[in-house]
């Protein structure tokens, strides 16, 4: 029990005239009575949210004011004389209080109530060892408490809480070590080629959320693509947690061992090698070709040809080969091929072209007869915004390559492991690439690990002429093929593979494309819609208008990422069918905003 004015003099030395003693308490203590009363309590704080914000009053929590089933929450009371005054309520989820909501009986506010109900909520989520506090939907006079709550933090010399504001939208990081007391110096970290939000930063994910200082965002990316099981999923939370041993480079070990074989039985593919990230496997998979192209025909073939359009990763022989030209939000264009050597091995080709075989029109106008290495293509691409290739003109170049034995190796890394509604991409296209290359969701984002698999066609090179031809492959990374990996891996393959997760896709697919049809019959601004699966991109007029898209869908608390003029559309496989509708109806309204402007 504390005493009102004991509480309020810890805080800013100030005293509170009030004769009632005043005592915060859980609501599983009340009585009959003093329940009845926090209900009361309850409906006039959604009363009071609607009248002052009348959009949020159909709309189900967590950010409307319509509780939901299976919504649990735990409250903090404020009674004083037998009677409840106020109330904080909130729930958890990972490391945050989630859906806090603060009221004070209007009869009883100026008597600090509110400064004690914040406080005590701090301390309930330092006890608990916990991130962030989240309060959604406050209104006017919630909004004025914990401005003033900070106020009197700050004139206490109190510290350790950092405030950031959003409309009526909250956020209140518990800092630590691992909290945001460096945030300022972010300038001190190299970015990935450019912030798509410089000014987020993540505390926590959970589920198919994750946690930053704008509010609780439904990430509609997985995790820039990497976590097709959302956050926090617990058959894999066990496996990462259990660990398996630390790593120890150059030996053999069952997780390994176990992940290449079901790779390889998937896939149809004669051998595996790990390492660490996208980029890496497609450096491996390039030199691969390489080494095939000089034991078989010698080494003039070091022609790579890759799509237009395409990402094949940052590393240096990725950039060689097929460069980094890219716009950005602001219109300019950055093309990063010109910091690398000269070396004059890639070539582009336009798989929209009108050309039925873009691949074959490119061999004979620049006479590159027996000078090609390698052929790489992503099914569908992403970074271009989802576009899909046409089957038809994939396996005329497919066949050109088996007749010139030019090295196919397909990029599933965005597009592999279930994404489109098959274990690989190109199985849609009816071809056999030589050499697979998979990331992203490998681990579902939970550990560092890339695959690149390939057929006996490339391996013939380690097993023949070993005497005579140099035929040693040096390959691998410290950490590629860690135990811990392979061991999340396996569980994701085996998640893939269930029937729920299959059926999953395929109705949420139908869900967002059907709905995404009808906004383009209803809404000019939408040009086109590209994908398959739950790999999607709204085509919008140019980079400018998906920017604004994007920044309204996060004030609806939706995290998305636009890929020059198309919004990209990567959902866990976990969305449920009320978080997609959820989305939808945001994308709606954002979309009939901008197309009340006459935008086209």
């Amino acid at each position: 029990m504390k005493n009102l004015n004991q509480q309020n003099e810890s805080l800013s030395g100030e005293k509170v005239n009030l004769a009632t003693t005043v005592e915060c308490v859980d609501d599983s203590t009340l009585n009959t009575e003093q329940r009845e009363l926090l209900q009361d309590l309850l409906d006039r704080y959604h009363t009071e949210v609607a009248r002052e914000n009348p959009q949020l009053d159909n709309l189900p929590m967590p950010f409307g004011c319509k509780p939901v089933p299976g919504f649990r929450e735990e409250f903090i009371c404020v009674r004083g004389g037998g009677k409840v005054w106020g109330f904080v309520g909130h729930n958890i989820e990972g490391n945050v209080l989630n859906e806090t909501r603060l009221f004070v009986d209007p009869a009883h506010r100026r008597k600090g109530l509110a400064t004690l109900l914040l406080n005590e909520l701090v301390a309930v989520a330092q006890k608990r060892a916990l991130r962030m506090i989240y309060f959604y939907n406050l209104t006017n006079g919630g909004l004025a408490s914990v401005k003033h709550f900070e106020e009197r933090i700050g004139n206490a010399g109190r510290i350790g809480l950092r405030f950031f504001y959003h409309k009526r939208v909250v956020a209140i990081v518990l800092e630590d070590e691992i909290g945001c007391s460096a945030f300022e110096e972010r300038r001190t970290l190299l970015p990935c080629f450019h912030g798509y939000d410089d000014d987020v930063f993540v505390v926590d994910a959970s589920g198919n959320h994750i946690f930053t200082n704008y509010g609780r965002l439904l990430d509609m990316n997985s995790g820039y693509w990497c976590c097709p099981f959302g956050y926090r999923h617990p058959d894999l939370d066990r496996i990462m947690t259990a660990g398996y041993f630390s790593h120890l480079f150059g030996y053999l070990h069952p997780p390994a061992l176990s992940l290449a074989r079901k790779l390889c039985k998937l896939s149809g593919m004669a051998r595996v090698g790990f390492n660490t990230s996208g980029s890496s496997v497609i450096d491996e998979a390039i030199r691969l070709a390489w080494q095939y192209a000089a034991i078989r025909h010698g080494r003039d073939r070091k022609i790579i040809v890759s799509l237009k359009g395409g990402f094949y990763g940052s590393s240096a022989t990725a950039l060689r080969f097929a460069g980094l030209d890219i716009r950005c939000s602001d219109g300019r264009r950055y093309d990063y091929a010109h910091y690398l050597p000269d070396d004059d091995i890639g070539r582009k080709i336009d798989p929209f072209s009108v050309s039925l075989n873009p691949l074959e029109e490119l061999i004979k106008e620049e006479c590159l007869e027996g000078k090609i290495a390698a052929f790489v293509f992503e099914p569908i691409l992403g970074v271009r915004g989802a576009r899909v290739l046409e089957k038809e003109k994939l396996q005329a170049m497919m066949q050109t390559c088996e007749r010139d034995d030019i090295v196919t190796i397909a990029d599933e890394i965005s597009t592999g492991l279930g994404r489109t509604g098959e274990l690989f991409a190109h199985k849609h296209y009816e071809v056999v690439p030589d050499i697979i290359c998979l990331g992203k969701p490998i681990t579902n984002g939970m550990f560092p690990l890339a695959a690149v698999l390939f057929n006996d066609k490339v391996n013939s090179i380690f097993d023949e002429h070993r005497d005579s031809t140099p035929s040693d492959f040096l390959y691998g990374s410290t950490l590629g093929g860690h135990p811990t990996a392979c061991m999340i891996a396996l569980k994701v393959l085996d998640l893939l593979q269930s029937e729920t997760t299959l059926r999953s896709i395929g109705e949420l697919s139908s869900i967002l494309v059907n709905k995404l049809v009808e906004f383009q019959k209803a809404y000019r601004v939408i040009r086109r819609i590209h994908g398959m699966g739950l790999m999607l991109g709204i085509e919008l007029p140019n980079s400018v208008i998906a920017r604004e898209v994007q920044l309204k869908l996060r004030k609806s608390w939706i995290s998305c990422i636009p890929e020059g003029r198309i919004i990209m559309l990567m959902p866990p496989f976990t969305l449920t069918e009320e978080q997609a509708s959820y989305f939808l109806n945001a994308l709606n309204r954002v979309l009939s905003e901008v197309s009340a402007r006459g935008v086209e």
